[in-house]
């Protein structure tokens, strides 16, 4: 079961909507797990819910953050306040703290603080999968909507991201 479960459940708990069949998914999880990974889908995918509501509680400065010029270590960072508060499922908070990692011989890991272009690495994987799925590999569906998820994350954060700057500028004409 993942580490977060009870508290993303919990944060979805007033979310009320009818499954859609295309936010499903198919990894073999327990049905309670598999049902509200696709509630977590689903509740990022709906646009009748702004993404300031959906980043509600969320209080990390990301002033600085850009999303093309970022590391693993600060998208760990974010991946773990997001996991932690509920916002998002331990699978979606992965695409954010997996982004091009590499490793040394020993299994430990060598390019924390390299940097890395999230969106070029969003987009290569889409790209894959797109390729495999019209290939007939239907089982990438899954890791693309999961994907997807992640972007529409993103988009959030980044909305986040400028608010934060414009709310601290100053007036310097008054």
């Amino acid at each position: 079961m993942w580490e977060n479960f009870d508290v993303v459940r919990d944060r979805l708990s007033s979310y009320k909507v009818y499954p859609e069949a295309k936010y499903k998914t198919v990894r073999g999880l327990p049905m309670q797990e598999q049902n509200l990974e696709q509630k977590v889908r689903q509740y990022w995918a709906d646009k009748s819910i702004s993404n300031a509501e959906k980043l509600k509680g969320f209080d990390l400065d990301l002033s600085k953050f850009d999303p093309r010029n970022t590391n693993n270590m600060e998208l760990r960072k974010i991946s773990n306040a997001l996991e932690s508060l509920g916002i998002v499922d331990q699978s979606t908070g992965g695409w954010f703290g997996g982004a091009n990692l590499e490793f040394n011989s020993l299994g430990n890991e060598i390019n924390k603080y390299k940097k890395v272009d999230l969106i070029e690495y969003f987009d290569g994987h889409l790209e894959f999968y797109k390729r495999e799925l019209s290939s007939g590999y239907s089982i990438v569906k899954d890791a693309q909507t999961s994907l997807y998820t992640a972007i529409s994350v993103l988009q959030a954060l980044k909305e986040y991201a400028l608010e934060v700057r414009a709310n601290s500028l100053v007036d310097t004409t008054a």
